[in-house]
């Protein structure tokens, strides 16, 4: 470590080649001797010391609040940044069951369509067999008719009554043509 010419308890390096690179021509200060007051920023050593001894304090200062604003501002960051990791989750969580959610309900309205399908189905084979029994009890009931007719006739004749079983011969007759047409 070097000062400038002339201060400091070092000599001035010596650039004529000595050893060590100091000039031992030079007597080297000793206790006794003054160590100068002047200050590297001006001859009075008050004015300089009073500038340092104010701007260090207010520079010491400066730097503990940017080091607690630092720190305030990375605790708030790593909370933030935890939060947001959080609520990133929590909105991937909520879009998974959205999605299961939505594919439940698609399978649900797939179930229904088939379910109704199945009930128009069911509808048209129970309007069909309506159809059918109201045709078979029709048939029945023509059938029946055409019997409780031809019976009455012949009780008729048997009783003596020619002229009342010539008549529900007659009514039989249209009504036993439409029960022979009957299939089966």
């Amino acid at each position: 470590m070097t000062s400038p010419s002339g201060h400091g308890p070092y000599p001035a390096p010596y650039s004529g080649g000595g050893a060590y690179g100091y000039d031992f021509t030079t007597p080297a200060p000793s206790a006794a001797s003054p160590v100068s007051s002047i200050s590297p920023t001006g001859q009075d050593g008050s004015v300089g010391g009073r500038r340092r001894r104010t701007a260090v304090p207010l520079l010491a200062s400066l730097l503990g609040v940017f080091v607690l604003a630092t720190a305030v501002l990375a605790v708030l960051y790593a909370d933030r940044n935890g939060d947001y990791n959080d609520r990133r989750k929590v909105a991937e969580q909520r879009q998974e069951q959205l999605a299961r959610t939505s594919s439940d309900l698609k399978k649900a309205q797939e179930a229904l369509a088939r379910v109704e399908s199945d009930l128009a189905t069911a509808k048209r084979d129970l309007a069909t067999s309506q159809a059918r029994a109201d045709e078979l009890g029709r048939q029945k009931t023509v059938l029946w008719k055409c019997l409780q007719l031809l019976n009455e006739s012949a009780q008729a004749e048997l009783a003596g009554n020619a002229a009342l079983a010539q008549q529900k011969s007659a009514e039989a007759v249209p009504i036993c043509r439409e029960a022979l047409a009957i299939p089966g």
